[in-house]
């Protein structure tokens, strides 16, 4: 089960980074990851979705012809880095997920 405090964090962290309109938050309760619960036991946390299919379902997990939807990676990233910014960071952080930067590229 969830907890409370790590649940808001993720919520708003997700809807500042997609948008309240793309988040989600009754979805169905799935028995995918049965395992995290055990986890939650020993340490607060929450279990979340990020949506990785996009327009058009992928064959599911840990099957062979999964294919991962690397475009959702940047998103994944911000979300995941998030929280961690606005508990470190003195200065506001910008929801919008800037493309100006690309590791091969360099600065564009």
């Amino acid at each position: 089960m969830n907890h409370h405090h790590e649940t808001d964090v993720a919520i708003k962290a997700a809807q500042e980074v997609v948008g309240e309109k793309k988040f989600l938050f009754d979805c169905v309760p799935s028995m995918a990851s049965e395992y995290f619960a055990f986890m939650l036991k020993e340490k607060q946390g929450a279990y979340i979705w990020l949506g990785v299919d996009g327009d058009s379902l992928s064959a599911k997990l840990h099957n062979p012809l999964y294919d991962f939807n690397d475009g959702v990676l940047e998103t994944g990233m911000m979300y995941w880095v998030r929280p961690w910014l606005k508990s470190t960071c003195s200065f506001p952080i910008s929801a919008h997920i800037s493309t100006s930067f690309s590791p091969e590229l360099g600065e564009k």
